[in-house]
């Protein structure tokens, strides 16, 4: 006669139902739960990411990867497929792990050099994100569930910051595509501030020109990311009597999205 091994009903104990006659101080195995760790997702950064952080056109930031690759300075990246917010299809370079941050570092001091503390900067965020997020198993069962409700908590922020972010795509995305141009007054209105001191940040940032003949006209690295359009009038100069060719900047949809998260990252001091 077969014997049967499985507990009866009333003999299984549920740990959680049976809290108030046992301590939750059950040692369970220690483990280390690390979302981005070096041999399993190690931290990467894109040549897209690259190409907004130099302000460089994401083609000619992939030219001069191929390049130094050519010529055996730099390894090999990963290239994967990728989706541009138009939906055409694309790719982009992944670096990854420590060979991929002092290559990504070659290449911007390639591209622009003044970029270079930008680059470094970003890679120290991206490993503080790293150790934020490696979460540490709790050694008991009590600790394990203030972890579970934790990470239930977690979720939910995530799925409400998922559903903002898909607002902001959708903002994001119908700037981007609008032919519409933006004067700088109207822009500085939106970050609470004025023309004259908008104008002068800029300046300050080296996103527009500060040389008399060149006032105020954008470096070409911004106008060749599509952030402004320039429309050229004639000025008398109220000094010498003199008609002068001067430029007007104007941002693109683009442009008024990419200087909001400009400010964001640089700060506000002279605004």
């Amino acid at each position: 006669m077969q014997t049967n091994t499985f507990p009866e009903q009333s003999q299984i104990v549920n740990p959680i139902t049976t809290s108030n006659f046992m301590a939750f101080d059950t040692p369970l195995q220690t483990l280390t739960v690390d979302y981005d760790n070096h041999t399993i997702n190690p931290i990467a950064m894109s040549s897209m990411e690259i190409a907004d952080l130099v302000g460089s056109r994401h083609d000619n930031v992939k030219i001069s990867i191929e390049r130094l690759v050519d010529r055996g300075v730099i390894e090999a990246p990963a290239l994967q497929d990728l989706r541009t917010l138009s939906g055409q299809a694309s790719k982009e370079y992944i670096f990854a792990g420590e060979q991929g941050k002092r290559d990504s570092i070659v290449v911007v001091a390639q591209l622009s050099p003044e970029f270079t503390a930008t680059l470094v900067d970003r890679w120290r965020e991206l490993e503080a994100e790293k150790k934020h997020d490696s979460l540490a198993m709790p050694n008991n069962l009590s600790g394990a569930l203030n972890l579970a409700c934790m990470l239930a908590y977690k979720v939910e922020a995530l799925e409400q910051q998922a559903t903002e972010n898909l607002d902001k795509l959708e903002f994001y995305e119908e700037m981007v595509n609008t032919t519409q141009l933006f004067s700088v007054s109207t822009v500085a209105k939106t970050q609470d501030t004025g023309p004259i001191r908008l104008f002068a940040y800029m300046r300050d940032h080296k996103i527009l020109m500060s040389k008399r003949y060149k006032f105020n006209e954008p470096y070409q690295v911004h106008l060749d990311a599509g952030r402004f359009h320039v429309r050229w009038a004639h000025y008398k100069d109220e000094l010498t009597g003199e008609i002068e060719l001067k430029a007007t900047p104007y941002f693109t949809g683009k442009g008024v999205t990419w200087i909001k998260q400009f400010i964001a990252k640089h700060g506000r001091d002279g605004l």
